[in-house]
């Protein structure tokens, strides 16, 4: 199978004209609709993120100076805000969310932000022993695993005094942890979530202003793309950086949050694994899919459904394609329908006596996989595009 999707692609890819991928082509229609998704989707979505993250610091500082369970209980439906938000915006980290070294105008930040898959739950039960929170600067420095919203969802949503990590670690072979407490253990992680909230407001509101034109700019470096950028030489090249963060889809919603979990993949050696869920603390892996799925979507109708927009699926029309923009849409819906479909949440659809649920989920998988076949298959080709790197020559 993977000799013959590579056949395809290349297929598809000769007959789409003369011009290489290597060899970016500068069309006025691209252009258009890199600068519409930049203002209609990105960095409306940015700027929505940061309000939420500013109610996320709110929340958690009332959490850290009372303690009680109603502040508590605010501030996790804060977090869900932000975390949902957030998981729209992870389908186009271009620019300054990206990596500084392959995406243009990267800053890095998205990794202070949402570092999954970097979760390290222990850790965070290490920094709670040693209160690295409370030495200023200390926790900004500290690794992602540590900080950022993957760490404020266990620190919010585990609600006994225990620990993630295992009985050999030194934290409980030491005592330190036990000497805790339960009482201090949630006193902690109040504060810590309350400095974890205060930094990820910071970089939310760092991440808006590199995009404002009146900041960074970077609005402006994407919307003239093949004129006056210095980052983008031609209107493809931004279009590729788009299409590039839109195949989070690929690699990161169907294969690490859907096949792991689902023993679809070899990280999982039985009939399913909910402890490799996303957010499983908080039991949000199911909100955070269908969030994907409707940020995919608002950037390949071109703005928010129910607005009316020039997208991807008008470009493809404009080609000659109207066929494929029209499989997309229809595989779009399906996802989303499947994913709606399974019942409850994700842990409980993959508990090991639900074959119901686990039936329901591996038809979730099935309606993504047949979506990303299209993006990888045709959609690429056909805009003569080129696949990133985490990507390319997987055909699975």
């Amino acid at each position: 199978m993977r000799h013959v999707a590579s056949f395809l692609v290349l297929v598809l890819a000769t007959s789409c004209g003369d011009d290489a991928p290597s060899a970016p082509k500068d069309i006025p229609a691209r252009r258009t609709l890199v600068a519409g998704l930049a203002e209609r989707v990105m960095l409306p979505n940015y700027r929505e993120f940061a309000a939420r993250a500013a109610e996320l610091e709110t929340a958690t500082a009332a959490w850290a100076s009372t303690g009680g369970d109603p502040d508590r209980v605010a501030a996790q439906v804060a977090w869900r805000g932000a975390n949902a938000m957030w998981q729209r915006a992870e389908l186009h980290t271009v620019g300054p969310a990206g990596m500084n070294l392959s995406v243009a105008g990267g800053m890095d930040i998205r990794d202070d932000i949402y570092a999954w898959p970097l979760a390290n739950r222990c850790r965070v039960d290490q920094e709670t022993v040693t209160s690295l929170f409370a030495t200023p600067g200390a926790l900004g420095a500290a690794p992602v695993n540590v900080r950022g919203l993957v760490a404020l969802e266990y620190l919010l949503f585990r609600a006994d005094g225990g620990n993630a990590c295992a009985a050999t670690s030194a934290l409980n072979t030491d005592g330190s942890w036990a000497a805790l407490g339960d009482v201090e253990v949630a006193r902690r992680r109040a504060a810590y979530a309350r400095e974890a909230a205060a930094l990820v407001r910071q970089r939310a509101d760092a991440l808006v202003a590199a995009w404002e034109p009146s900041g960074g700019g970077f609005l402006t470096q994407i919307s003239t793309a093949g004129t006056t950028s210095t980052l983008f030489p031609s209107s493809q090249a931004a279009v590729n950086s788009v299409t590039d963060a839109m195949l989070y889809l690929e690699d990161a919603v169907k294969d690490t949050k859907l096949a792991g979990p689902g023993s679809i993949s070899t990280a999982c050696a039985v009939a399913s694994c909910p402890e490799l869920l996303e957010a499983p603390i908080a039991r949000a892996a199911k909100d955070n899919v269908l969030a994907n799925l409707r940020g995919f979507q608002a950037l390949f109708l071109g703005a928010p459904v129910g607005t009316d927009a020039y997208g991807f699926d008008d470009l493809l029309v404009e080609i000659g394609a109207s066929a494929l923009s029209a499989a997309i849409v229809r595989d779009l819906d399906g996802a989303l329908m499947a994913v709606e479909a399974v019942p409850g949440t994700f842990d409980e659809a993959l508990a090991l006596d639900n074959t119901a649920g686990q039936a329901a989920f591996l038809a979730a998988y099935d309606a993504v996989k047949l979506l990303t076949d299209d993006l990888k298959l045709q959609f690429i080709a056909v805009l003569d595009l080129q696949l990133p790197s985490r990507i390319d020559g997987d055909n699975d």
